[in-house]
């Protein structure tokens, strides 16, 4: 799959893992790279992951659930990139997303995604969101064109990818996370 097509598609989430002692606590986002031509087919195929629940998401699956996401996931005509930043100050969680954020955007741009769909928060956390995302305009790090909106995870279960994604790497459990491996590209960030 080219890592540059025109009419790409990304739809971001993030996830904080929990860290064994000992480990370094990192802050996690995930993007999944559609061809504006899959989206329609990828989301079917994750609708019909849902079940009876309103969205999928990996905190709350199953081990019998992940392991139906991941090879759902893995079947899709997706890339998936990783902005994983560390060393993560939990009291300084927000400005840790927006570093890994606007690094995430880059990485976006560079690839020739022309929109984005971040996974919505509070209408407060979404503005902070849109400050980074001006932010990365005004300082040139994206293009001005890059569309950058929110969505609930019930409204696009698009958005139940990058969940998976950051679940299934944030948890590294085991042949989960190796199913993922191949499917993604990972850029480190130092937080400073």
């Amino acid at each position: 799959m080219s890592t540059s097509r025109p009419g790409w598609r990304a739809y971001v989430d993030e996830s904080m893992p929990c860290t064994r002692p000992g480990e370094t606590p990192s802050y996690i986002i995930a993007a999944a790279l559609l061809d504006s031509g899959d989206c329609a087919d990828a989301r079917w195929a994750m609708e019909a992951l849902g079940g009876k629940r309103k969205r999928f998401h990996w905190k709350d699956a199953t081990s019998k659930e992940r392991e139906a996401a991941i090879s759902t996931v893995s079947a899709l005509p997706t890339l998936h990139l990783l902005v994983i930043s560390s060393p993560l100050d939990r009291r300084r969680q927000e400005r840790a997303r927006a570093i890994t954020l606007q690094r995430m955007l880059f990485e976006l741009g560079v690839r020739g995604v022309t929109r984005v769909c971040l996974e919505s928060r509070t209408e407060r956390l979404n503005q902070r969101d849109m400050r980074s995302v001006d932010a990365a305009m005004i300082n040139g790090s994206i293009d001005a064109g890059m569309q950058v909106q929110h969505e609930l995870p019930r409204d696009d279960p698009l958005l139940w990818i990058p969940d998976i994604v950051a679940g299934a790497v944030g948890s590294a459990e085991g042949p989960l996370y190796e199913d993922l491996t191949g499917l993604t590209e990972t850029v480190h960030l130092e937080l400073p």
